[in-house]
């Protein structure tokens, strides 16, 4: 049975990088752009998702553009944890200005319920192919 990931970015051009790499390890991919819409799938596919692989910047609803700048990705991270669900983040945070996300996530990973004790994280540029290796290796 393929492995199945949860991807979240909300600008097509990654979502197709994001689905070239998906695809060059045999998996297959569910698609969110915003945060309600990956917690969605997240609960109603919660079984059948291997791991969720997430941007760090999106939209929590599709017509808020307001919060496009604000890191809901790390709502999303701390849900996964909760869940005990891998998770790896592919952000370049530095483009805005975020380096302080870096500490809440590695905190998030010592959590006591999350099993997998590290969260892979690609901060200084989006490599999808490398952190989907890294989520798969967990």
């Amino acid at each position: 049975m393929k492995k199945v990931l949860l991807v979240v970015e909300d600008k097509q051009e990654e979502i197709l990088l994001a689905k070239t790499a998906v695809e060059s390890f045999g998996c297959g991919a569910m698609y969110a752009t915003n945060l309600v819409d990956a917690k969605r799938l997240l609960i109603q596919f919660e079984k059948n998702i291997f791991g969720v692989v997430t941007d760090l910047h999106y939209q929590s609803m599709k017509e808020n553009d307001s919060d496009a700048q604000k890191p809901n990705g790390l709502a999303l991270v701390a849900l996964c944890v909760a869940k005990n669900i891998r998770v790896a983040v592919c952000s370049d945070i530095n483009h805005h200005f975020s380096n302080y996300l870096v500490e809440p996530i590695r905190v998030l990973q010592t959590h006591q319920s999350y099993s997998f004790g590290k969260i892979p994280f690609s901060e200084d540029s989006k490599n999808w192919k490398e952190t989907i290796q890294k989520i798969l290796n967990l």
